[in-house]
């Protein structure tokens, strides 16, 4: 089942029952020093200078009725499919069910690590891979995840849809498409 044929199930599901299984938690990646910035290919892979400000991801798994999806937020430029699997490993080797629908996102920043990708124009936009950044990216996520199902509690699912016309701009195309409405859920 694909995830987003999942979350539109889940959601009418939740909709209907009104109440959902809910856990969160997040987690900080912990690095080693001067890791290469991700998105500056400038740079050519030159390290970091320090922390600023921590990143790491964050994670939210529902249930109801038998589906269970894990929606995780990473501070990371992309998620590619050696990332996405790794971390599918690590959570069933952990004891998570097979059928958690993992949906993993990229807030795409350019401020978080790179070294963890292979591919060509992930090293050059990221510096060269690094197994010890993979691992502890792959580490922080599962265990966020791990820790938002092993915490899911009932809660109650809110939805409503707000008109945005004339707030949203299309930069590439001022005449161009824009959402008119902004989706919101409460839990």
């Amino acid at each position: 089942m694909s995830a987003a044929v999942a979350l539109s199930v889940f959601t009418h599901a939740a909709v209907a029952a009104g109440e959902v299984q809910a856990g969160v938690a997040k987690e900080q990646f912990v690095l080693p020093r001067r890791v290469p910035l991700a998105g500056f290919s400038k740079r050519k892979g030159a390290p970091s200078r320090g922390l600023h400000d921590p990143v790491g991801v964050r994670a939210l798994v529902l249930q109801d009725e038998g589906i269970r999806v894990a929606l995780v937020s990473c501070d990371l430029l992309i998620i590619d499919e050696r990332l996405f699997d790794a971390v599918r490993a690590r959570l069933i080797e952990q004891g998570l069910p097979r059928d958690l629908v993992l949906m993993l996102a990229a807030t795409h920043t350019h401020s978080g690590p790179g070294a963890y990708g292979k591919r060509f124009l992930e090293k050059i936009s990221m510096g060269h891979f690094d197994p010890q950044v993979f691992d502890a990216l792959v580490k922080a996520i599962s265990d966020a995840v791990i820790r938002a199902y092993a915490g899911r509690s009932p809660t109650r699912i809110a939805s409503m849809t707000a008109a945005t016309e004339g707030l949203v701009k299309n930069r590439m195309d001022p005449d161009g498409i824009t959402d008119s409405e902004l989706r919101m859920t409460a839990f």
